[in-house]
């Protein structure tokens, strides 16, 4: 069997949160997995979104 991911599917997988180890749990029973291209497009710019892209980000601080 395949499992098919969604863009939400595969980030949790990799994202620590309440559906992580379902996510982690099903990838490990089944180690062929199908994902849209869609869903890369989609992951990275939610990545983007949470920082996680790799590029250095300037630290705000507020002296309020």
């Amino acid at each position: 069997m395949t499992l098919a991911l969604d863009t939400t599917g595969l980030l949790a997988r990799y994202l620590e949160g309440p559906t992580h180890a379902v996510a982690v749990q099903a990838m490990n029973s089944d180690p062929d997995w199908c994902a849209s291209a869609l869903v890369q497009s989609e992951a990275m710019m939610l990545m983007d979104r949470l920082g996680l892209d790799g590029r250095p980000r300037p630290i705000h601080i507020d002296h309020g």
